[in-house]
Formats: structure tokens, sequence, C-alpha cells
């Protein structure tokens, strides 16, 4: 079936100033994503906002930046600040991300469209947001409402955080 891999929303619900949707990917229900008003972005819990973003969230950043610029699907990615090995999989057919950490048990779908991508983490309940540019990116992270920039050269990818005002290395692995 030719949609099989891609993901749908299948109802939005609205409580309050803010508007969920429900997602289904291929016979799977994903969690609901939240989405604000525009206009109402001060309406937005305070819990999310002000946050430093989250290491997973890099590594899940740097992951699909690295493999979209480059062209190529990477079986796993080395956190160079942490010393960590993540093992990941993903899938970037048709305009659709679909990503696997395997490490933290987390899927992340998404979708890009020429230079603009956006995915949801579904562990941290978060969704992304980037702008490719050659091999260069920037971006927002909707959880902790900061923005970082990256570059990636080759298998390394590299991310400054604009809310640690501090670069994170990551290599990316066949």
């Amino acid at each position: 079936m030719f949609f099989e891999k891609c993901f749908f929303v299948d109802r939005v619900c609205r409580k309050g100033d803010a508007h969920f949707i429900h997602l289904v990917y291929g016979n799977e229900i994903v969690q609901p994503v939240t989405l604000i008003n525009p206009g109402n972005e001060s309406k937005m819990p305070e819990t999310s906002k002000g946050e430093a973003m989250k290491d997973n969230l890099r590594v899940s950043v740097a992951y699909i930046a690295g493999s979209i610029i480059n062209k190529k699907n990477y079986s796993s990615l080395i956190d160079q600040s942490q010393n960590r090995t993540y093992q990941m999989n993903g899938n970037f057919d048709l305009g659709n991300i679909d990503v696997q950490n395997h490490g933290e048990g987390s899927k992340i779908i998404g979708m890009m469209s020429g230079s603009e991508v956006s995915f949801f983490h579904s562990v941290e309940n978060v969704s992304i947001s980037l702008k490719l540019n050659g091999t260069d990116f920037k971006g927002h992270d909707n959880g902790s409402d900061k923005d970082f920039t990256g570059s990636v050269n080759g298998k390394s990818v590299k991310i400054y955080d604009l809310g640690e005002y501090k670069n994170f290395y990551y290599a990316l692995g066949d």
C-alpha cells in the first residue's frame, strides 16, 4: 500500500485555547500533539518554557539533520560530550520522517517539505522545527522554547544551543 509509511491526522480536538491533533502512523495511534492557537503563545504552560533543551532532543536533531543533509540512513550516533553511543535507525521516504532511538525507546515522526523539517519526539512529547540551508541548519525546540543552530560536515554534526550558549558535537555511525 502506498500510504503505509505515512502518518495522518486522525482528528483535531479542542480544549480551552489549545488544539490537539491525534496522529495515526500505519495502524498505530501516536500520542496527541498539542498545538497553540496563533496569538495565544502566552497561554502555553509555564512548565514547558524556559527549561534547557534536553540531551535526547539534541541527539534526535543531530541524527535527523545529519541523515537528511547527507541523504543517508545511519545506524548509530555518538554524543561526544557524554561519550555515549545511541543505536538509531531512520527512514526518510516521500517527505516523511520515521526514526527510532532504540536506547531510550523513542519514536520520532515528522515531515519534510523543501528545506523545512518538523518532527515530534514521543518520549518528551515535544515538537522540533528545522530550517536547512546547505550543510547548515537552524531550529526551535518547542518544549524548552529555545533556538539552536548547527552544521553537518561529513559524519560530524555540531549543534550550538542558544539556551545554554554552548556547542555540542556528534558523530554519525554506519
